[in-house]
């Protein structure tokens, strides 16, 4: 960071995900998914990988210990864990207050997604999409004929 024009490699043993690979603040240590979904953390720069599981959202701080979590492929548990003292646990938030209930108004609203998606006003939808599409071809066609004299591109 100090020198913001240099480039150093500190990972290219296996793919990551993007949007998930964080470093630690020593800069030892990257937690995330390498690749999705494989929940982990590598030592840097390119050192081992330790693999914790599948997963997703995976997440790294360091508030001094580095501490890495991941969802379960429900999204109902998320496990943490502490890779410097090789401790994890697992937080169930699909027993915490009123889970139940969001969950279930997180589905209704996900099926009436869907209904609309692939429902009735979806159909029109896509059929004025083609109606469109299929004008501006034949539009298109129309013009470049006028501009280029229907000359052939052979």
């Amino acid at each position: 960071m100090d020198q913001p024009a240099a480039r150093e490699v500190v990972w290219n043993k296996t793919p990551v995900s993007g949007d998930t690979f964080q470093v630690s603040a020593d800069g030892n240590l990257a937690g995330g998914l390498f690749p999705w979904p494989k929940a982990g953390v590598a030592a840097l720069p390119n050192g081992d990988l330790r693999l914790f599981g599948d997963g997703c959202w995976t997440a790294m701080r360091d508030a001094g210990v580095p501490l890495v979590w991941y969802f379960d492929g429900s999204h109902r548990n998320v496990t943490m864990v502490d890779p410097k003292a090789d401790r994890r646990w697992t937080v169930p938030l699909n027993q915490a207050p009123g889970f139940a209930q969001r969950a279930n108004q997180m589905a209704a609203v996900s099926r009436a997604f869907w209904n609309v998606l692939f429902g009735p006003i979806a159909i029109v939808v896509l059929a004025l999409t083609i109606v469109v599409a299929l004008a501006c071809a034949a539009a298109w066609t129309a013009v470049s004929r006028v501009t280029f004299g229907g000359a052939s591109s052979q």
